[in-house]
């Protein structure tokens, strides 16, 4: 009996875990958005800085930003357990998307700081304007709406009415004890990378 109520428990919070769904925030850029689909993809590609230089979060909140102690690429793979190497910050890293057969793909090159090229290829899909990126991560703590909580991501990337880079990111902190759900983080926001 108590084998079997341990199952029921574990097959809902995997159920659970499968619907919890991103929502990305999609007021934050009023008319600053070029939109991308299958049809006119290959305008994303090109080479853009190491360092983003707008931070964007809800509707009315736009932070300018002075160089930051990072490369593009960790924003895009952060969530990852493969290692990458850092980057040249000296050199520009380049975004394109391609498709093979069906589908379709981010790729990322860059430099790395041993002058090797380094290369990051990631499947997505296209949805409102933005090309949806399959890194959806779900990381548990305890059993996910049990006994514990879950951490959620997912990226997309998309341009602005200037054809610079956007990188949007959510995250979603969330716990509950027997379907009790408490007060968790929640949010996204969007990152532009000027186009060299």
């Amino acid at each position: 009996k108590r084998r079997i109520i341990m199952k029921k428990i574990i097959s809902l919070s995997i159920l659970l875990s499968i619907i919890s769904c991103v929502g990305f925030e999609k007021k934050m850029y009023d008319n600053d958005l070029t939109f991308i689909n299958s049809k006119n993809y290959e305008i994303i590609n090109g080479n853009y800085e190491n360092y983003p230089y707008q931070r964007l979060c809800c509707r009315d909140f736009k932070e300018d930003l002075n160089n930051q102690n990072a490369c593009l690429k960790d924003y895009l793979v952060s969530e990852t357990d493969k290692y990458f190497p850092n980057c040249s910050k000296e050199t520009s890293p380049q975004i394109k998307i391609i498709k093979e057969d069906k589908k379709y793909f981010l790729v990322l090159t860059y430099i790395d700081y041993e002058n090797k090229k380094q290369e990051f290829k990631i499947e997505g899909k296209f949805s409102y304007g933005f090309f949806k990126l399959n890194n959806y991560s779900f990381k548990a703590n305890g059993i996910p709406y049990i006994f514990g909580g879950a951490k959620i991501t997912q990226s997309r990337v998309g341009l602005d009415s200037n054809k610079n880079l956007i990188i949007q990111k959510f995250t979603d902190n969330e716990g509950a004890l027997f379907l009790i759900f408490w007060a968790g983080h929640a949010g996204d926001y969007a990152l532009k990378f000027r186009r060299k």
